[in-house]
């Protein structure tokens, strides 16, 4: 059922993917067979903890998911965060598909159907932008709610020095036009 929590609201959804490592099955090994043996040794490949040459250092190999997170929160009348109201934060190991349904999911949920509006805030990845308007179809969300797709400053920054960076190949000369923009 619908909510009513964010009833004349002004919403704000950030989606982002992370990298994260992840634990994976370790190989069974005899351990009286391979008493004082690396992983290494015992199976003749690497192995996907910290190895016993490398006890002292912490790098080890693992393999790498990517999580989907969501954060869903309210702003006050100032435009900050509404500290008030709690955050909703959530998110999957899912693929696209699934955390497009978790968003619509709250968004029904905590009502916005009734909002006074909803900024979408990301990194701007095609993943995310392109289910936008899915997700607001599947959350009910009517056309007289205002939305709002912003680019994080992060990214903006990034892509913007990015660019600059062609234009400009002298590190001195760029920076100083970089702050300036």
């Amino acid at each position: 059922m619908a909510g009513n929590e964010l009833e004349s609201k002004t919403v704000s959804v950030q989606i982002d993917g992370a990298r994260t490592r992840i634990r994976s099955a370790l190989e069974e090994l005899c351990p009286i067979e391979n008493f004082g043996k690396s992983q290494f040794e015992a199976t003749g490949k690497p192995g996907l903890g910290r190895s016993k040459e490398a006890r002292r250092r912490a790098m080890f190999e693992a393999l790498w998911r990517e999580p989907k997170v969501i954060t869903i929160y309210m702003h006050d009348s100032e435009g900050r965060r509404d500290k008030k109201i709690l955050l909703t934060i959530d998110g999957t190991f899912g693929d696209a598909e699934s955390i497009q349904m978790i968003v619509a999911m709250h968004l029904h949920r905590l009502g916005t159907a009734n909002a006074k509006s909803i900024s979408f805030n990301s990194d701007g990845a095609k993943w995310i932008w392109d289910r936008i308007d899915t997700i607001l179809k599947l959350a009910k969300i009517p056309s007289t709610v205002a939305i709002y797709r912003i680019l994080d400053v992060y990214h903006a920054c990034e892509n913007l020095n990015k660019a600059l960076s062609i234009l400009y190949p002298d590190v001195i000369e760029r920076r100083e036009i970089y702050r300036a923009t």
